[in-house]
C-alpha cells in the first residue's frame, strides 16, 4: 500500500493497532532516506512510543560488505529486542553501541508501551517478518538518500564517510534492495518525508 501523507500514515497505524496491547513497527529505507526523522515524528504524534535504533546493534563500524547487512548483529537484535517484544515483556534491556569506541558501552532499558518502533536499514526481510505488526519502507530514491547520508555525516557528525558510503554502505543498500525486495514486502511504501 502506498501512502503519500504523514497524517494518513499515522491514521493507518492507529487504526491497525487499535485493539492491540502492543504494536511493533519496522521503519526501513536506504541509508539517508529519513528513517530517524520519520520515526521521531511518528513517536511524537502517537505518544506512548519506544524507539529502537538498529545502529545500537552495529558490529565493527559497519565494515562488512554484504547484501544481508552483516555489519549489524541480527542475532542480538532478535534476542535482546524482538523476542522479548513478541513475549510482551514488561521491561527490555539491551546493549547500546558507541561508534567512536567501537563497542557496546552501556545498557538501555525500555518499558512496555503501546507502540515500539524499530528503525534501520535492512529490517524488512522474511527472517524478521514475524516480529513486526507493520513494516514501512521509506521510498526515497537511492541517489537522494546516499547524498543525504553523506551530507549528514559531514555536517551533523563532522565526519567524512564518503568513501564508506561509496564503496560499502551504498553497495550494501543496493544489494539488499535487490535481494530482499523491501519495497514490495513492506505493508506501507511511504512517499513523503519532511
Amino acid at each position: 500500500m502506498q501512502i503519500h501523507s504523514f497524517e494518513t500514515l499515522v491514521q493507518f497505524i492507529h487504526d491497525k493497532a487499535y485493539q492491540k496491547q502492543q504494536f511493533v513497527i519496522a521503519i526501513s529505507g536506504f541509508g539517508g532516506a529519513g528513517k530517524t526523522t520519520l520515526t521521531n515524528k511518528i513517536a511524537e504524534t502517537l505518544k506512548d512510543t519506544q524507539i529502537i535504533h538498529l545502529d545500537d546493534f552495529i558490529i565493527d563500524q559497519l565494515s562488512t560488505r554484504s547484501s544481508h547487512w552483516d555489519g549489524f548483529d541480527w542475532e542480538r537484535l532478535q534476542n535482546e529486542i524482538l523476542i522479548p517484544l513478541k513475549k510482551q515483556s514488561k521491561e527490555i534491556e539491551y546493549g547500546v553501541y558507541d561508534w567512536k569506541q567501537n563497542k557496546i558501552v552501556r545498557k538501555q532499558t525500555i518499558q512496555q508501551s503501546k507502540y515500539v518502533i524499530v528503525e534501520g536499514v535492512g529490517l524488512i526481510r522474511n527472517q524478521l517478518a514475524e516480529y513486526f505488526d507493520c513494516t514501512i519502507w521509506i521510498d526515497t530514491p537511492f541517489e537522494t538518500a546516499l547524498e543525504r547520508g553523506k551530507h549528514r555525516d559531514e555536517f551533523e557528525y563532522g565526519v567524512d564517510h564518503n568513501t564508506l558510503w561509496n564503496t560499502l554502505w551504498g553497495p550494501n543498500d543496493k544489494d539488499y534492495f535487490e535481494k530482499y525486495l523491501p519495497k514490495k514486502m513492506a505493508d506501507i511504501c511511504f512517499l513523503e518525508v519532511k
